[in-house]
């Protein structure tokens, strides 16, 4: 299966464990997409490098072109593309964008997953547009409810933490 994570980009620790619990149990027999820019990349990037053997799973995407990027971000795509990643730069000229380019970005990405799964935390709703994205072409998409700061949240199931959308 393919899918497309995203979600908050204000995490606590809590829910830095949270991604990373979810990635340790699925990354291994799914297709992981991300998109980076301004979300959970940072969480994802950090669990396939630290697991590079599972670096084939995923697929990286960013919207401005790779060498106008940080050096340091351009260090973890090349090394993560050795070991058999794969990167995708959608070419925009400048690191800001209007909502609806983002809108035509995402939806590129969503075509070719089969889920979208959104952690989300209530920081900014912006968060969940690729959820609405994937309901409007007819993708499956859940939210996931990441604990913020609520410890109980985290020993709760996978099921009671996510939202069928």
């Amino acid at each position: 299966m393919n899918i497309f994570l995203c979600g908050s980009n204000q995490l606590t620790t809590l829910d830095q464990t949270e991604i990373k619990n979810f990635l340790s149990e699925y990354a291994y027999k799914h297709n992981i997409y991300v998109l980076c820019y301004k979300s959970i990349e940072n969480e994802v990037l950090r669990f396939f490098v630290e697991n590079e053997r599972l670096a084939p799973n995923l697929y990286i995407y960013t919207l401005q072109p790779l060498h106008v990027l940080s050096n340091e971000f351009q260090d973890i795509v090349t090394y993560l593309k050795a070991h058999g990643s794969q990167f995708f730069s959608f070419n925009h000229p400048s690191e800001a964008v209007y909502r609806s380019e983002y809108i035509f970005f995402v939806k590129q990405i969503i075509e070719n997953t089969d889920l979208v799964l959104c952690f989300y935390n209530g920081d900014k709703h912006t968060a969940v547009i690729p959820v609405d994205v994937a309901k409007e072409i007819g993708t499956d998409a859940l939210i996931f409810d990441l604990p913020i700061l609520q410890d109980k949240q985290v020993r709760t199931s996978f099921e009671q933490k996510i939202r069928i959308m």
